[in-house]
C-alpha cells in the first residue's frame, strides 16, 4: 500500500475487497463481473493484497458456514484459485451465467423475484461481515510487523532488496529474518553472513542481532558473519555501534533467536565502529581492527566471487573454501594446517586451490570425488 494513501483510504480498499468477495459468492457471477473485478484487481498493488488477506483470514476463521446461512441456499462457493496462485497469475472465472437485467425481473415468476431480493441480501450481509473482518485483519497487521525470511545454499549468494528502501546481499549457506516495525528495522541473522547497505531513517534504527551480539545502525553499509568460531562485524561506510548484548537505549523486541542460541545480555557497552574497522568476538573476548580497510576489503571479496587469503593458515583457507563448495577438503595431517597461504581464488574453483597447494608445498591431494584429503608429502 502506497505512503501517499491514508487511514481513509485503506478502509475504502477493504470494503471493496469485501464487496467483491461477497460478489464472487453469489450465484450470478458473469464474465463482465470477472472482467470488472480483474480491472480493479490491476489498479493497484494494494487492492491485491487487501483481497489476498481478506480470502486468507475468512479461510482461517472458519467462519463461512455460519455466515451463509443468512444468504440464501443454494449459493455457490467463491473459487480458491486467487488463494492458492500466485499473484502473477490470471484470474479464472467460474461458467459464466447470463445477468439478470430488472426488466426480466419483473417478468419472473413471484417466486423468482423474492429468491433474487434474498440473494442481494444475503450479499449486503455478507459484504458488512467481510468489511468487518477485513478491519480486524488490517488492524492485526497493522500491530504485528510481517517476518520475512531469506536463504541462500551453499555456493550461492542472493541479493535482497527491502520495503525500507535497505538492501542485503546473502553469503554462501546464509538465513537471516527480517521483522520492519513502525519504531524499528530487525533483522536476525540465523546462519552465515550477510552485507546491509541501509537506508537512513532515524525514526527507525536498523539493528541486526546475531548470536548474543548486535549491530545498531541508522544509514550505513556493514557486513555481520557468524561462524562456530567467531562473530565479525566489517564496516564499509558510516558508523555502527556493536554490542556483544542488547544494545541500550532501543525500544521493541528483535526476532528470537532460534533455539539453542545464545542468551542476550545487556551488561555489554556498545563501541562504535566507523568505516574501515572491524570487530571480532571470540571466546567471550573482544577485538577491534581500526582503519583497516584493506582486509575489510579482503574479507568481503566474496561479493565479486573471490576468497582472498594473505598470509592464511592452511586450515583457515581449507574451512573458507568449505563455506562455498558441497566437496569439501579435510586436512588428514595436523602437520600441514600451519602453512601460510596467499592470492585470490574463485569461491568454486577448489580443484584450482588444491593444484597450485600441491606443487608450491610439501602437500599431497588425494582426490576420491565426493572428498579431497591433504597430507604432508614426504
Amino acid at each position: 500500500m502506497s505512503g501517499s494513501e491514508g487511514p481513509s483510504a485503506s478502509t475504502k480498499i477493504e470494503e471493496q475487497a469485501a464487496h467483491w468477495f461477497a460478489m464472487r459468492d453469489r450465484g450470478d457471477w458473469a464474465a463482465a463481473d470477472q472482467a470488472a473485478f480483474e480491472a480493479w484487481l490491476a489498479q493497484s498493488t494494494a487492492h491485491r493484497v487487501a483481497f489476498l488477506r481478506l480470502d486468507a483470514a475468512w479461510s482461517r476463521a472458519d467462519r463461512l458456514s455460519a455466515l451463509r446461512a443468512h444468504s440464501s441456499a443454494g449459493t455457490t462457493s467463491p473459487p480458491r484459485d486467487l488463494l492458492d496462485a500466485p499473484l502473477q497469475r490470471p484470474f479464472v472465472s467460474e461458467a459464466p451465467v447470463e445477468q439478470e437485467t430488472p426488466a426480466e425481473i419483473d417478468h419472473h415468476p413471484p417466486a423468482s423475484v423474492a429468491a433474487a431480493r434474498r440473494r442481494r441480501a444475503g450479499t449486503i450481509g455478507l459484504t458488512a461481515a467481510l468489511t468487518a473482518i477485513a478491519g480486524a485483519v488490517l488492524s492485526l497487521y497493522m500491530r504485528v510487523p510481517e517476518e520475512d525470511i531469506f536463504a541462500t545454499p551453499v555456493g550461492a549468494t542472493e541479493y535482497v532488496h527491502l520495503q525500507d528502501g535497505s538492501s542485503v546481499t546473502l553469503n554462501t549457506d546464509s538465513k537471516i529474518r527480517v521483522r520492519l516495525a513502525k519504531n524499528e528495522r530487525n533483522v536476525y541473522l540465523e546462519r552465515g553472513e550477510a552485507m546491509f547497505e541501509v537506508a537512513k531513517d532515524a525514526a527507525r534504527p536498523f539493528i541486526v542481532s546475531a548470536g548474543s551480539a548486535a549491530v545498531r545502525a541508522v544509514g550505513t553499509q556493514f557486513a555481520v558473519r557468524q561462524s562456530d568460531s567467531e562473530l565479525r562485524v566489517v564496516v564499509t561506510e558510516g558508523r555502527v555501534k556493536f554490542s556483544p548484548g542488547l544494545v541500550p537505549g532501543f525500544s521493541g523486541q528483535r526476532p528470537s533467536p532460534p533455539a539453542g542460541a545464545a542468551a542476550l545480555s545487556s551488561s555489554a557497552t556498545p563501541i562504535e565502529l566507523s568505516a574501515g574497522d572491524i570487530a571480532r568476538e571470540a571466546s567471550g573476548s573482544l577485538s577491534v581492527s581500526t582503519h583497516a580497510d584493506a582486509e575489510a576489503q579482503r574479507l568481503l571479496s566474496w561479493r565479486q566471487g573471490f576468497i582472498a587469503f594473505d598470509n592464511t593458515p592452511l586450515s583457515e583457507a581449507v574451512a573458507e573454501f568449505n563455506r562455498y563448495n558441497k566437496r569439501k577438503i579435510i586436512i588428514t595431517d595436523p602437520a600441514i594446517s600451519g602453512i601460510r597461504v596467499g592470492g585470490n581464488f574463485q569461491t568454486n574453483n577448489i580443484d584450482g586451490f588444491v593444484w597450485l597447494l600441491a606443487r608450491g608445498f610439501p602437500v599431497t591431494a588425494i582426490d576420491t570425488g565426493a572428498q579431497i584429503s591433504l597430507q604432508h608429502r614426504d
